[in-house]
């Protein structure tokens, strides 16, 4: 539910926010169920994600809060 308010506050697609609930669900399942390491691939696409969230923030701030960005 977390990651889905992102589609809200900053206009993230489906893809954003699906794929960040996704790592989360896994490493919460890491954490206690033990550890899974990630694969070079899955830390690319969880920084590609992230680097995507980063620029939709900053859109959003520019356009709401430009006060912020400075």
């Amino acid at each position: 539910m977390v990651f889905q308010t992102l589609a809200i506050t900053v206009n993230a697609p489906p893809q954003v926010w699906i794929t960040l609930d996704r790592y989360h669900t896994r490493r919460n399942a890491s954490e206690y169920g033990g550890m899974v390491e990630a694969s070079a691939g899955e830390a690319d696409d969880l920084l590609a994600t992230a680097r995507a969230l980063h620029d939709l923030l900053r859109n959003w701030l520019a356009s709401h809060r430009p006060s912020a960005l400075s």
